[in-house]
């Protein structure tokens, strides 16, 4: 079963394209700009929480894997 896409993600997505129209068009406004900073962020916020999840799951998987081959 595949994951569904963060809302962060979309929205990544969309401004990305948005983007390519930016660039095609050369104009960039700094209310544009901020909006990808914006969403760059979050996804960068997301990809630390999602990172330490994982980091977390493994430490609890080696401590659990570990202890029973000491028994």
């Amino acid at each position: 079963m595949k994951t569904q896409k963060s809302i962060s993600e979309i929205e990544m997505e969309d401004l990305l394209h948005e983007c390519e129209g930016i660039v095609d068009c050369s104009y960039l406004q700094t209310q544009d700009a901020k909006r990808i900073i914006h969403a760059g962020v979050k996804i960068l916020a997301k990809c630390e929480e999602l990172r330490l999840s994982r980091d977390s799951w493994r430490n609890k998987y080696k401590t659990a894997n570990h202890g029973e081959a000491k028994e």
